[in-house]
């Protein structure tokens, strides 16, 4: 009873700053992704802010002491999900990294 309220407030404590900080970050790659003509900005910049959110999440869900080994084993599956599917896409997307490399080396000479 009375030791849940302080751990109550680490928990709101966290999932703020985490809310803040995600809206800070997708704000900056927002604007960013705009100035270099990035298609698709607005969905990397939200998919940015919703991973933010889901991790702060999480550590409030742990600090709050529920179900944490199910919110640990569901982060665990979001995070590998995420490293998969950047390794396929990149791996997908290397001859138009390439391309993108070889004209930022011919601007510079």
């Amino acid at each position: 009873g009375v030791l849940f309220i302080p751990r109550f407030i680490v928990a709101l404590f966290i999932f703020s700053a985490g809310w803040l900080i995600a809206a800070r970050t997708s704000g900056a790659v927002l604007h960013s992704l705009i100035k270099e003509n990035v298609s698709g900005y607005s969905l990397i910049a939200r998919s940015i802010k919703f991973i933010i959110i889901l991790f702060f999440s999480a550590m409030a869900l742990v600090e709050l002491d529920i179900a944490t080994n199910i919110v640990i084993i569901g982060f665990t599956a979001v995070i590998i999900t995420l490293s998969i599917s950047t390794i396929i896409v990149l791996y997908s997307s290397r001859e138009t990294l390439k391309n993108i490399f070889n004209e930022n080396k011919d601007n510079v000479s």
